[in-house]
């Protein structure tokens, strides 16, 4: 990985405006950071050049389409929408977005925030959402472990960092359900993000937006299956602010709190990613072949507790797969910065 603090000269251009976040100037050319704070000071500094929703970001009114999968729609046909936001700081802005199911909309004037809707978007949905504006939503870079990350595979080559909680009483070493960040290789500009939950976002076609850099296409696929694709149609700086003065519908629901100084708490499971496994297709001496589906219960260790037979040909098969899934091993799992345990339904194909 190359140093952190070390930029190309255009680079230093745009990182000038967030002087206050640089490093100290000690960094030698060809310098390797050694340490979590380098790592974090990493991601501190990528974040100003990419999080929209926050204060010092040029005002700016933004267009998105948008093209998702719906489990609901036969023949995997896609469903469409569009997201607007118009911001001005953290207690004036205004989101709307628009649904098949219709129109939401989240609206701040600086005293009385108000929401339309019931606010049930599809998963995806909200995960482009918040791509979009905040990609570091996940990173609490003031307490979360933070290291180098693993190159992803099948991508160019970039500088990736690994974010995971911190639990009191886990071995620091400990694979917690890890999150990895991949920017453009010398420079903070984010490219990928990986998820433990198998959720992966991709940053593509990044170009400057006043003080900030924005990606102007993100796909997000699930277990590397395509689900979303998000297009940014316009963004310019904003100066008419208006419209936050609108009076709220009377069946809005007020809110009591800024939806901005609101911490971002997650409810869901964030599960570890496998560290041993068989591979898909194994070759088989028992004469047999075929396809075995195994549920599998990972306890807080991480290790396969249990393993149950969804669907097998016959029992040759059968005790062959579970003895395989009794070696694997886990990262743990969390929720809520608690380790749990959790399930998971796995395919293992057999070969004559």
């Amino acid at each position: 990985m190359p140093p952190i603090a070390c930029y190309p000269s255009a680079m230093l251009k745009h990182l000038a405006i967030f002087a206050g976040l640089m490093l100290a100037a000690n960094c030698l050319p060809g310098q390797k950071p050694s340490s979590s704070d380098h790592f974090r000071q990493y991601l501190q500094n990528s974040a100003a050049l990419s999080q929209l929703e926050v204060n010092g970001t040029t005002p700016f009114h933004l267009k998105a389409s948008l093209k998702w999968l719906s489990t609901n729609n036969a023949g995997g046909t896609a469903d469409s929408g569009t997201i607007e936001v118009l911001w001005k700081d953290s207690h004036h802005y205004r989101i709307t977005i628009i649904l098949p199911s219709g129109e939401l909309i989240e609206n701040d004037d600086g005293q009385n925030p108000w929401r339309t809707g019931e606010w049930a978007v599809p998963v995806s949905v909200g995960l482009a959402q918040n791509a979009l504006l905040n990609p570091y939503l996940r990173a609490n870079l003031s307490t979360d472990r933070v290291r180098e990350g693993v190159q992803q595979a099948g991508q160019p080559v970039m500088d990736c960092v690994e974010t995971s909680p911190d639990i009191p009483g886990v071995n620091p070493d400990a694979k917690i359900a890890p999150t990895t960040y991949c920017l453009a290789k010398g420079n903070h500009l984010l490219r990928l993000v990986r998820r433990p939950n198998s959720w992966m976002i991709a940053f593509n076609d990044i170009k400057a937006f006043e003080n900030k850099y924005l990606a102007r296409s993100i796909d997000i696929a699930r277990a590397g299956r395509p689900v979303l694709w998000l297009r940014v149609d316009s963004i310019e700086k904003a100066e008419d602010f208006s419209i936050l003065n609108e009076a709220a519908p009377v069946d809005a629901h007020m809110l009591h709190f800024h939806i901005a100084d609101a911490s971002y708490l997650s409810a869901e499971v964030m599960r570890g990613t496998p560290i041993y496994t068989a591979p898909p297709l194994i070759h088989s001496n028992l004469g047999h072949s075929g396809v075995v589906v195994v549920k599998l219960h990972i306890d807080i260790t991480g290790v396969v507790g249990s393993a149950e037979i969804v669907n097998s040909p016959n029992e040759f098969l059968s005790a062959a797969a579970i003895s395989q899934v009794k070696q694997w091993r886990y990262s743990l799992s969390y929720i809520n910065n608690k380790i749990v345990p959790i399930d998971d339904v796995v395919t293992i194909q057999f070969d004559e």
